[in-house]
């Protein structure tokens, strides 16, 4: 058995969860789309996919697989959403709240030269 096709026996049920999980939370991305997705990143990571696969401890790896391929879904169904909505995605920036706290009261004041 190829490489491709231990990929695609062994990981199907994951690949078919993880799209199903996260098209459920983002309503606007396909789940088939989003399953082709996840493919897609086993072809695009063929050192990690082969790494892990000769892996003694499989558990760990598949966590490391279901870890990447979680990410790989959120940054499609972000793409996805600020496509729909028309912003870019790196409009997807989280402030922490050391930096809110002192951005703030400049916003509210009008007071730029505080920031």
């Amino acid at each position: 058995m190829g490489l491709n096709e231990k990929v695609f026996s062994e990981f199907t049920p994951l690949v078919h969860k993880i799209a199903s999980d996260y098209s459920n939370k983002y309503r606007m991305v396909d789940l088939v789309d989003l399953r082709q997705e996840l493919w897609i990143w086993f072809l695009t990571h063929p050192n990690k996919t082969k790494e892990w696969l000769e892996m003694d401890n499989q558990k760990e790896a598949t966590k490391m697989f279901a870890k990447s391929l979680r990410n790989a879904a959120l940054d499609y169904c972000l793409k996805e959403k600020a496509a729909l909505y028309g912003y870019a995605p790196e409009d997807n920036f989280f402030y922490n709240k050391e930096f809110i706290k002192e951005l703030l009261p400049a916003v509210l004041t009008s007071d730029a030269r505080r920031i």
